[in-house]
């Protein structure tokens, strides 16, 4: 586990409304001249990426911009947070900037975060 955790402030998960989950494909694969192709592992740990959304308010976004900006580094860094299948704490970092749209005076917050 890494130092860094997820802010308290936020939500300590994704919404399971639009959640979408899905490994890293661990496998290469290598046609041959005939037969089936070969496959073996790139890799024993796969990274799982997740797609998701929060809704927050002014003060919890400005939260999240500096845990993004500032205490990630722009999601260079790892961070502890709640995998939104099984309720467990893992390493996540980010895999891109959140996207931010309002909605009725608040911001639902598209995130991109693979699981470490």
């Amino acid at each position: 586990m890494t130092n860094i955790s997820w802010p308290e402030a936020l939500p300590q998960t994704l919404l399971a409304e639009g959640l979408h989950a899905k490994y890293k494909d661990p496998v290469i694969r290598t046609e041959m001249d005939s037969g089936p192709p070969k496959a073996r592992l790139r890799f024993t740990h796969p990274l799982k990426h997740f797609s998701g959304n929060i809704i927050l308010n002014e003060e919890e976004r400005n939260i999240l911009d500096f845990f993004y900006r500032i205490t990630t580094r722009y999601g260079a860094l790892r961070f502890n947070f709640t995998n939104p299948q099984t309720g467990e704490v893992r390493n996540y970092r980010f895999r891109g900037p959140p996207d931010e749209t309002t909605i009725d005076g608040l911001w639902n917050i598209a995130l991109q975060l693979e699981e470490l």
